[in-house]
């Protein structure tokens, strides 16, 4: 993604491991990210029905329909002292550096 320079700003996850406060919290830590934890823990199921609901027309766009049918449970943010070494603070948005 660097490569590509795109910019990630957090991760959201649903499902198997999302269940696990310990391993978010690792991953936010290890990252620099946030990271989302979705309300829904069936994301095929979630997925299919936005699908159904753009294809409908009860929605515009997949955006449109993300933003009314997806709900945040928690979000979890790295600890200040957790950052990997080489980069740079979270007001760098998390750019590593050589």
């Amino acid at each position: 993604m660097r490569a590509m320079n795109v910019a990630i700003e957090r991760i959201v996850v649903v499902g198997g491991g999302a269940g696990s406060s310990l391993w978010l919290q690792t991953f936010a830590d290890s990252t620099g990210l946030s990271v989302i934890r979705s309300l829904s823990n069936e994301a095929s199921a979630l997925g299919a029905g936005m699908c159904a609901a753009v294809g409908a027309g009860w929605y515009q766009s997949f955006a449109s329909a993300t933003c009314s049918m997806t709900r945040i449970a928690e979000q979890i943010d790295p600890s200040p002292r957790s950052f990997l070494p080489g980069m740079n603070s979270r007001n760098d948005k998390r750019t590593f550096t050589a």
